[in-house]
Parts: C-alpha cells; structure tokens; sequence
C-alpha cells in the first residue's frame, strides 16, 4: 500500500476526490514506487487511546460552551456570574442566578 500523505501534490490539490488520487497514485508507482510508503496501521490500544483523549476534549468543550451561555444568558439580566473553576461553577454561581431563569444544575 502507498501513504498519498507523503506525496504533496496528491493531498495538496484542490480538485479532491478519490478516484482522482487514486490515479495520481497509480502514474506515480509506475514512474517511481520509492515514492510510496507503507501504511502503518494503529494498534487497538492506540485506537482505544485515541477515542478516550478524543471523548474527553467533546467532554470538556461542550462544559466550557454550556458554562458561557450560562454566563450569557445571566448577563442579559444585567448580572454577572462570578469568576470560578469549570468544577465549581454550580455551587459558587446558583445563588447569582436571578429566579426568572430557573435553578443551575449541576454541570
């Protein structure tokens, strides 16, 4: 197998599409095989490694979007939340929440 990654003016085109690439690939093998790499596939630990890191990043991006709408939608009361850790947000903020938005739950 080839890795088109190592060849720049496969990946780096603008007209993408597969059945392009492919081709490209084949002329290339043809004139100069040194040219291609072999692929290396991930490990099952590597794959398991990489969803865990992965899970983690949505995990803690969608915490940090919900804590600044939270923040949002109270400084259109005129409030301000105060500053606190992602961790401790629930417990140092819920007393500044004006009772017309309703209870924070525990993010």
């Amino acid at each position: 197998m080839g890795n088109p990654r190592k060849l720049r003016f496969v990946w780096d085109s603008n007209d993408k599409s597969d059945e392009r690439d492919a081709g490209m690939l084949g002329i290339v093998c043809r004139f100069d095989p040194k040219l291609l790499w072999p692929l290396r596939h991930r490990s099952s630990q590597t794959h398991a490694d990489l969803a865990m890191v992965k899970s983690r990043d949505a995990l803690v991006s969608n915490r940090t979007r919900l804590i600044n709408h939270a923040r949002g939608v109270v400084k259109t009361t005129g409030e301000r939340l105060p500053g606190c850790s992602s961790a401790s947000f629930a417990k140092r903020c819920a007393e500044h929440v004006p009772d017309q938005i309703g209870p924070l739950t525990d993010f």
